[in-house]
Order: structure tokens, then sequence, then C-alpha cells
């Protein structure tokens, strides 16, 4: 037995997996900016801070940003895929419902049909 089969319900599922991988970079990310402003922070030159800038702060924004809008749009996703399965099963559900009312009996089978009467108003003598 692997642990993705053992372990907690996060593990198992493929979907929520993605999720906490994107969550992490996300966090990575702010963790990259927070290291560039940390080597910025040390330098007074501004020709020093330059490199903390370009690899810290932008990669950082960037894995960030991207990390995040892809969880949004997993997420999103996930939810869209949770609603057609229960729209998916009302019309299952429906269509099963509405199948088996065609195939009872109805309440004048065996029956011979009564006579219509007339819905016309009879003259006055």
């Amino acid at each position: 037995m692997t642990f993705r089969e053992r372990g907690p319900d996060w593990i198992r599922d493929p979907g929520l997996r993605a999720a906490a991988t994107l969550f992490a970079a996300g966090l990575a990310g702010l963790v990259g900016v927070g290291l560039a402003w940390a080597g910025v922070a040390g330098k007074l030159s501004v020709p020093m801070q330059l490199p903390f800038v370009v690899s810290g702060g932008i990669g950082g924004v960037a894995l960030t940003g991207a990390a995040w809008g892809m969880l949004a749009i997993h997420l999103e996703r996930r939810a869209a895929a949770y609603e057609r399965a229960a729209l998916e099963t009302v019309v299952r559900d429906a269509a099963e419902f509405a199948e088996r009312l065609r195939s009872r009996p109805g309440p004048t089978e065996g029956r011979s049909r009564p006579a219509r009467l007339s819905r016309r108003r009879q003259p006055k003598p």
C-alpha cells in the first residue's frame, strides 16, 4: 500500500494536491520577495541592490502572481465540475422518474372509456 492510498484525504485527491502545490508556490514567491527586500535593505548602493530586486523581487512577484492565478482558475474549474455532476444527477433522477411514470399503467387502462358529457348548454323550452 502506497502513502497516497493510506494518507490523508488531500494526498489521495489529485485536485487537492494541485491546490496545495499552487498555494505553496505562491508562498515561495512571497518568501522570494521577502528575501529580496532583506537583501536590498542591507545595501546602501543602488547598483548593489539591483541584483536582489531583479532576482528576488521580480521573480517572487511573478511566481506569486502566476501560482495564485492558476490556483484561482483551478478552484473555479473544480467548483464547476462539482456543479455539473450535481446537475447531471438531478437530470438523471428526473429522467428515471419520468420513465417510471410512463411505464406505470394509467387509470383507464383495462377499462372502457366513459362517454364524454357535453358541455353545451341545453336550450330552454
